[in-house]
This record gives structure tokens, sequence and C-alpha cells, in this order.
């Protein structure tokens, strides 16, 4: 195969990878309804990551080089003691189990294989939250309270009238700290208090 050649094959393979990634993304995501709880939004949203992570195009076919060394399909290999990129940075193929990550495809084969083993995990064993009421404190009058964040507690409340300062939980407030900072913030601001 001639260097051209090899070019337009290899991105040929990336496009059309690509593209079927973009159309299973379009499949999953127009016309479904939006999720009804938080474990299924959590196991839609993997599959949508999975499809991202497998979109990145790795193959043999999608690689120039790969292509203008490919020996044919009576022989099936590569010429890859003649191949460019494997001598400036290591032969793909000699990237045995994965242990060489000085190669930089290995290395990003890695991380791809990472990446979609921390997806899987990412949405297993997702727990539904409580239904829980909560405070919401809404400005009266604008005001600025510096408040260290957590717990969605806004770092800096400077706000005009009926701008959100806080969330924090009806019941048991007053052991959660940062609920504690967010109340007696709302209370520097004469925040509003509703439920």
């Amino acid at each position: 195969m001639k260097k051209q050649e090899a070019l337009t094959h290899a991105w040929g393979h990336v496009v059309t990878h690509i593209r079927e990634a973009a159309a299973k993304l379009e499949h999953d995501t127009i016309g479904v309804p939006p999720p009804t709880t938080f474990v299924e939004m959590m196991q839609q949203k993997a599959g949508l990551m999975r499809t991202l992570v497998e979109a990145i195009p790795m193959t043999s076919k999608d690689c120039p080089y790969c292509n203008l060394y490919y020996r044919g399909p009576n022989d099936s290999s590569f010429d890859c003691a003649s191949c460019e990129y494997g001598r400036t940075h290591g032969r793909c193929g000699d990237a045995t189990g994965g242990k060489d990550t000085t190669i930089p495809y290995q290395a990003l084969l890695n991380a791809i294989d990472a990446a979609k083993k921390a997806v899987g995990v990412y949405a297993t064993s997702c727990p539904e939250p409580k239904d829980e009421p909560r405070h919401v404190v809404r400005t009266t009058y604008g005001g600025t309270c510096y408040n260290p964040t957590k717990h969605g507690v806004y770092d800096t409340a400077n706000s005009a009238h009926g701008v959100l300062v806080a969330e924090f939980p009806v019941e048991g407030w007053e052991n959660d700290v940062a609920a504690v900072r967010a109340k007696a913030c709302a209370d520097a601001l004469n925040a509003e208090v509703t439920k």
C-alpha cells in the first residue's frame, strides 16, 4: 500500500468508527424518556460513558502506519521493523501483556481499559437517596456571607433578593457543621428560610 492510500484508508476507518459511536449515542439518547430514579440515571449515564470511551479509534485499521506496513491478507501481519512510528516510540506489538507503558500506544490502551473498568464501578451499587425535607435559604435583601463549601452550601453568599444561598436538612442540621454555617449565614443576611 502506498502512503496516500494508507492515510486515506486509516482516516476512513477513523471516521466510520466515530460516526458509528455517534449513531449509537444518538440511538441511546434520542426519544428515550428521562430516567425516573437515581439508579436508572447512573446506569444510563454509564452506558453513554462506555460508548464514548469505546469511540477512541485504536485498532490497526485506524492507524496509517499499520495500514502502510500491513503485509496483506495472505500473511496478516505487519512489517513493524520498517515502521517509523515503532522506531520512534516503540513497536506496538512489543507491548506484551500491557506491561511496557513507555510505548504510548500501550499506555493509551491501558488507560482506555482502566476507564472502561472505572465506568463499570462508577455505576454499580448506587443508592437511591432518601426523600428528606430541606430548608431552602433565600436572601430577602443583598449581602455577603463567607461560608466553607460542603454538602451543597455555597462558598460565598453575595446575593440579591430571592437568590439561593444554601440548603440544609430540616431535621438534624444542628449536627452538620456545614448546615450550622449555612444557618448562621442565613441569619447574618436576614435570609428567608422556607421548606
